[in-house]
């Protein structure tokens, strides 16, 4: 309910008139109501028998930083949704072929993810998404901000899949599994899942608020992919907060010696004399 809200808010959201816009009842009216709400989700699922999301998953700072990148990677994903609509603008193509342009990124996606997993055993997970955020934001901020051409379009459309398939999957599974409490892996996953959706709610309504307000050509959804650019640059700096490869190894020994503990006590204990 608090996400739909905000979602409608920033829908609403115009701007060209960014003053006037967000002191209308339409924008902050919703923002607030949405704000208000956390309070009362966060009371309800401390007191859940089966919450919907585990609060608790969120004290640790890793913990909060993967979900941080999960929604700004479903944010870009959501702006993905958007390049068909640019090319239409941009090239005057048909829809259907704007959509087979897209062909290029899928492509690169599918490649990128495999690297990106043998750069994760490699190095860990920190450099794994301080190059993904950095190649996507770079993407991201040139289809914003440079004349568009097809030179450019496929240049950032390989930079864009790339940034997506390094951030995307592996490395904020790998984060999640190595964190959270092996009693609650699953629910980690699925707050890991929650907070992608999450991203890709808002950044649908983000980013088809901020074309819109620029009339919906080519400079709005420049304008509208250059604000997630910027959202996911600083999202690399945050990523200097995730553990080195060091200490990341470390928690992966201290989760087998725990699981091995488990698992020695788990075996049932033979009397004497049988």
């Amino acid at each position: 309910m608090c996400i739909r809200d905000r979602s409608y808010g920033l829908n609403q959201l115009d701007t060209s008139r960014f003053s006037a816009s967000i002191s209308s009842v339409q924008v902050w009216g919703f923002v607030a109501l949405a704000i208000a709400l956390v309070p009362v989700f966060v009371f309800i699922e401390r007191r859940a028998i089966d919450p919907v999301l585990h609060l608790t998953l969120f004290s640790a700072p890793q913990m909060v930083l993967v979900n941080l990148f999960a929604a700004v990677s479903g944010l870009a994903e959501a702006a993905i949704v958007f390049v068909p609509a640019l090319l239409v603008a941009a090239f005057a193509v048909p829809e259907s072929t704007a959509s087979f342009m897209l062909l290029p990124v899928v492509l690169v996606m599918a490649i990128g993810s495999p690297l990106a997993g043998r750069t994760l055993d490699r190095t860990g997970s920190r450099t794994v998404v301080l190059i993904g955020t950095a190649v996507l934001a770079a993407g991201l901020l040139m289809v914003g901000g440079l004349p568009i051409s097809l030179v450019v379009f496929y240049l950032t459309g390989v930079l864009v899949g790339l940034g997506l398939s390094w951030l995307l999957g592996a490395p904020l599974r790998y984060i999640m599994l190595n964190e959270a409490p092996r009693p609650q892996r699953a629910a980690a996953q699925a707050a890991l899942a929650l907070s992608t959706r999450v991203g890709q709610l808002v950044g649908g309504a983000l980013v088809g608020a901020v074309a819109a307000s620029h009339g919906g050509g080519t400079a709005g959804y420049q304008q509208a992919f250059l604000g997630v650019g910027v959202i996911t640059l600083v999202c690399f700096f945050a990523a200097f907060g995730l553990k080195n490869r060091t200490a990341e190894l470390a928690t992966v020994q201290r989760n087998e010696a725990q699981a091995t503990a488990e698992a020695v006590q788990a075996q049932p204990q033979l009397l004497p004399g049988t």
